[in-house]
């Protein structure tokens, strides 16, 4: 039985979203699609004759008028009311994962706004109904805000796969005027012609000795394996070959060390044939280091293939594949290995061919891009905001679940992603007043720089550092695209940006959207041989100061209204062992702290969708495959945890920070391993192959990266230099195993074990069986603090 899906349409100016559909079908979505003849799936769209399928919801003014009219004899006509009207279509059966043309012609007449939506349910309740996804959001704006002429809006858009309904919606917004709509459209699309093959390997020079197994001493050898010999017959070519005969386990025979240089591409093949053989394959694994417990995980060669090439019996095959090396690399090795059970394999002419940089390769092996997305404000425990977002990345990253940000503060945690750097080094101590703000930061020595200067085209959307405005409209130095905003607080819908060095300002526009908008434009403009690093830094969900809350995108307002909140043990909270100014704060208002979570939370759902449309042409570029995405928040928020309503403390809602790593080829997992946003830059600097200026306090994180038992820290650096909000005095910590250690400019002294106490409701500082354990932890916090 074929699956059902419904659409909703949704048109609204000044404040969309484009459509988020899965990544995959985004990528069909091009200017060259065809478009199907096939028959109108909306009833009756021209509203000429009979009944009209359209309904209303919650709504008044709505007629069906005979003038104007784009065609035919009526049109609907939607009255705004100072309320949200809602002319609502029937349900629209449509085809899973399938590509839709959407169209639509709209008019107005003295409206303050009004909008078209698609909208997926995806169960049977009209509660299940999908956050509305906006049509055409670069020129909504334009097109039906105030009086506007019959305009037609189109896009192209992939239902889900889990959907199983549509509706489409017609709605005349908040404020006064008249909206009329007529002959919508929503057709099936023919699907685009598949990719071309890859062009095979060229030829080079081979660089595994003795590849034929034919005279002196074989530079192969075994590794925990019985029956691998060297024989004459059968032979692919020349006088010998390899044979490994399995005994019913894992039998290797794995060649000499082969050097490779990193970011190259090599073309590999290797012929085979076997005899009766259970299991049988071939690998490659990369040494990123001296010592050979330093091997990757295995990099099976044409995995997708070697079951009908190596299983079985057959005669002599060829397999080829075309790889890079990882930027870490420094030699390969090529294994031979039956599995598990019975059987014979040959082995004979290898070759680890250098290939040509003049060759034509896959757009995925040009370029070592970088796509990073920080958000402001953004705690660790809200991830599960962003669905959409962690559906694309999370099958290839590593998700941390104990990263930190070097200082709980804005300006100074950006100025120490960009360095790798802590702020006791970029001299960056507060986002305000002395050591604060951008005219206290070095700019000349940053990740941007140093991939600027090896060629890469570097562009920034958003949030700089705090205090750009003292600088603006100057763009600074490193960047080859800059869209800098110029002010600090309550940056949604009202914002001025530094546009490579022209100031713009923008009203009613809603500023994670724009942003995100341009990005994707850029990245789809650059020439695919060009490296990239792409830093969107939207303004969510940062709240303002006092009652100001974040603010999501229309369609999300309201989203967690209902939503009852669980608030954590520490809420209002503060035990004898907390600093004395802490224990002098009165209780936060737990109704204003509630509106800030939820309007956070509806914020993430907002920018959840813009990460996507930036996955989305990151795919449509074909540079996915050769993309780091890191997803990071500067720091978390305090909810009225020990009485805090703002994040300049060392308590984990405000240090512990999000962080998402989409490592291509790597299986998705998470990470317990201790990091922080200073290696964020070290790690983009060895991913391309570059190296910063000034040597960061960070360290690459490719390592765990590539492996969850490499070896790694065992503790880090969190601090916090100078005086902030509500007399919050300085302080700085160290996180080591489960344990956080915490000294204040005012001698006071905190200690954790998180393990235990995850609220950090009881300071062990005091316990004379943890006096040795204070003394190490103070020693080594006296060690990095000046590092």
């Amino acid at each position: 039985m074929r699956r059902r899906a419904f659409f909703l349409l949704f048109l609204f100016a000044g404040c969309a979203d484009e459509p988020t559909a899965s990544l995959a079908g985004r990528l069909a979505t091009t200017a060259n699609t065809a478009f199907s003849p096939g028959v109108n799936l909306v009833a009756n769209p021209g509203f000429e004759t009979g009944p009209s399928p359209w309904f209303s919801i919650g709504m008044s003014g709505r007629t069906l008028v005979a003038s104007p009219a784009h065609a035919g004899a009526s049109a609907v006509q939607l009255q705004a009311n100072g309320s949200w009207n809602r002319s609502v279509s029937q349900e629209i059966a449509v085809t899973p994962d399938s590509l839709y043309a959407v169209s639509v012609w709209v008019a107005s007449q003295g409206l303050g706004r009004g909008r078209v939506a698609l909208e997926w349910r995806t169960g049977l309740s009209s509660a299940e109904w999908s956050p509305a996804l906006w049509l055409r959001a670069d020129t909504l704006a334009a097109v039906i805000q105030g009086t506007t002429t019959w305009t037609e809006l189109t896009d192209t858009v992939t239902v889900p796969g889990n959907a199983v309904a549509v509706r489409l919606q017609l709605v005349a917004g908040k404020g006064s005027g008249t909206l009329w709509a007529d002959d919508a459209s929503f057709a099936a699309v023919s699907s685009p012609p598949p990719p071309p093959p890859p062009p095979p390997p060229p030829v080079g020079v081979n660089l595994v000795v003795n590849p034929g197994f034919e005279s002196g001493t074989s530079p192969w050898f075994s590794i925990g394996m019985s029956g691998r010999t060297r024989v004459a017959t059968p032979t692919h070519s020349g006088a010998g070959a390899v044979q490994v005969q399995a005994n019913g386990n894992w039998n290797r025979s794995v060649s000499q060390e082969v050097a490779v240089t990193p970011d190259s591409t090599y073309a590999v093949s290797a012929w085979l044939s076997s005899q009766g053989l259970t299991r049988g394959r071939v690998a490659l694994e990369w040494r990123t280091g001296p010592s050979s417990a330093e091997w990757s995980p295995a990099y099976w060669l044409r995995a997708d293939t070697l079951a009908a090439i190596i299983q079985g019996t057959t005669a002599w095959t060829t397999i080829t594949d075309t790889v890079t090396a990882p930027h870490s690399a420094v030699a390969v090795r090529v294994q031979v290995i039956t599995g598990k059970g019975g059987g014979t394999l040959w082995a004979d002419d290898f070759s680890v061919e250098a290939v040509s940089p003049s060759s034509p390769l896959p757009p995925a092996r040009r370029t070592r891009d970088v796509l990073l997305v920080l958000l402001d404000d953004m705690r660790a425990d809200q991830l599960s905001y962003l669905p959409l977002t962690m559906a694309v990345l999370a099958p290839q990253s590593v998700t941390f679940t104990n990263a930190y940000t070097p200082e709980p503060d804005c300006c100074p945690a950006r100025a120490s992603l960009l360095t790798g750097r802590y702020s006791h080094n970029t001299g960056v101590w507060r986002s305000y007043g002395s050591n604060g703000g951008a005219p206290y930061f070095n700019p000349q020595a940053t990740i941007a720089t140093t991939l600027r200067d090896a060629g890469w085209q570097t562009g920034l959307w958003g949030k700089y550092l705090n205090v750009y405005y003292q600088l603006a409209p100057a763009v600074q130095p490193g960047w080859s695209e800059w869209n800098a905003m110029m002010s600090d607080e309550d940056q949604y819908w009202t914002f001025t940006l530094s546009q490579n060095g022209t100031t713009s300002a923008f009203n009613g526009t809603y500023s994670p959207t724009y942003l995100a908008d341009r990005a994707a434009a850029w990245i789809s403009s650059r020439p695919t041989t060009q490296p990239l690093f792409v830093y969107y830094a939207p303004f969510s969900p940062h709240t303002g100061i006092g009652p100001v809350l974040a603010k999501p995108a229309l369609a999300d307002v309201g989203l967690y209204a209902n939503d009852p909140l669980v608030v954590a043990p520490s809420f209002n909270s503060v035990d004898a062992g907390k600093p004395a100014w802490l224990r002098a704060r009165p209780p936060v208002d737990s109704a204003h702290q509630q509106a800030i979570r939820r309007s956070q939370q509806e914020t993430l759902r907002s920018v959840d969708r813009e990460i996507v449309k930036l996955l989305n042409a990151v795919q449509a570029a074909g540079r996915l495959d050769s993309t780091l995405v890191i997803l990071a928040s500067d720091n978390g928020l305090m909810h009225g945890e020990h009485r805090i309503e703002h994040k300049f403390v060392p308590y984990e809602e405000a240090v512990h920070v999000p962080l998402v790593i989409r490592y291509p080829g790597i299986p998705g997992r998470t990470s317990s391993h201790l990091v922080s946003l200073v290696d964020l830059a070290p790690t983009i600097a060895a991913w391309t192959g570059t190296s910063m200026s000034l040597a960061p306090n960070g360290a690459d994180l490719t390592p765990i990266l590539l492996s969850p038992v490499a070896p790694w820290r065992t503790d880090l650096l969190m601090e916090m230099l100078a005086v902030n909000v509500d007399a919050s005095p300085g302080w700085r910590a160290i996180r080591s195993g489960s344990w956080k250690y915490a000294e204040w400019v005012t001698g006071e002294k905190e200690l954790y074990d998180l393990a235990t106490d995850p609220y950090e409701m009881t300071n062990r500082v005091q316990d004379p069986q943890l006096a040795a354990l204070v003394a190490q932890l103070a020693a080594r916090l006296a060690t990095l603090k000046v590092q």
